[in-house]
């Protein structure tokens, strides 16, 4: 944190941050507290316009994929959903959170914030999680959306952060100061906005090289874990179609790159090598 450079930080990050019912955003409900804004979507998104934003201050079940549960204070952090209908088939609206994280990576990191993205789309400082992303589909007659659920610690403390099970840190944690919840999502909603418009001539082609920069975990041992099952084996990067190649072994121990769409990836090895790591387990 000492060592974090301020100068890069807008002055409008650094502002005083007004009621959160005041914030100017187009689009936007507010909420003092909710069960989870993307459950909150999926309620009453008939009667919403596409790109509506939920937001709220505190979220009583706040869950993240696999039905984790997501730490969500009052005060603190961001907590917010947006309805939207990427320009291309349903197949390949998941590439929308993939996106999504990368642009949020790329706006944080132009204000100093050194970050890694971990697929499929974790942002990471020093192995610590920071920001998560839930994708749901809501289906109907018209064709259905896709709701983007994204959660950010902004400026929970440390001490606030021991009960999560797993590392994560906060902005406020990495550059000692607290920041400004309205600009951060304003500035990352206008991002989105273009962000949307490129993928629908470009697909994932104007992210990618980017992504590869900010994945820097290719060759380490990692753990997947699809449904009931995990896998060991060692990273070997991103397909075109932001996929996870991952090599480990098949039955009889030829080892195998496989092109994974789904699933969570844990960094690092139960077996302590990468060269021991080609087991599957059931997750009882």
């Amino acid at each position: 944190m000492n060592d974090f450079n301020t100068e890069l930080l807008p002055p409008e990050l650094l502002a005083p941050e007004a009621p959160m019912e005041q914030w100017d955003i187009p689009l936007l409900r507010t909420f003092k507290h909710i069960d989870s804004t993307n459950v909150w979507l999926q309620k009453n998104a008939e009667f919403l316009p596409l790109n509506t934003v939920i937001v709220a201050d505190q979220q009583s079940q706040g869950k993240g994929r696999f039905d984790r549960t997501w730490i969500s204070p009052p005060g603190k952090n961001l907590y917010f959903s947006i309805l939207t209908r990427p320009h291309t088939q349903a197949i390949n609206w998941p590439q929308a959170t993939q996106i999504a994280g990368i642009e949020l990576a790329q706006m944080l990191s132009s204000w100093g914030f050194e970050l890694q993205v971990k697929w499929p789309n974790d942002l990471l400082h020093n192995h610590h999680k920071i920001c998560g992303i839930l994708a749901e589909k809501w289906n109907s007659p018209s064709g259905g959306a896709l709701i983007l659920g994204i959660g950010i610690n902004i400026n929970i403390t440390a001490s606030e952060l021991q009960s999560i099970a797993k590392p994560a840190t906060s902005l406020r944690e990495i550059c000692g100061h607290r920041l400004n919840r309205e600009y951060i999502l304003k500035c990352l909603l206008q991002r989105l906005e273009k962000a949307w418009e490129k993928y629908e001539s470009q697909a994932l082609q104007p992210w990618l090289d980017t992504w590869r920069k900010m994945t820097n975990f290719v060759g380490s041992p990692a753990r997947l874990v699809q449904n009931d099952t995990a896998q060991e084996g060692v990273i070997q990067g991103i397909a075109d179609d932001g996929s996870l190649l991952f090599k480990t072994a098949a039955e009889g121990g030829e080892e195998v790159v496989l092109r994974v769409y789904a699933g969570d990836l844990e960094l690092g090895s139960s077996s302590g090598s990468a060269g021991a790591m080609h087991r599957q387990t059931a997750i009882k």
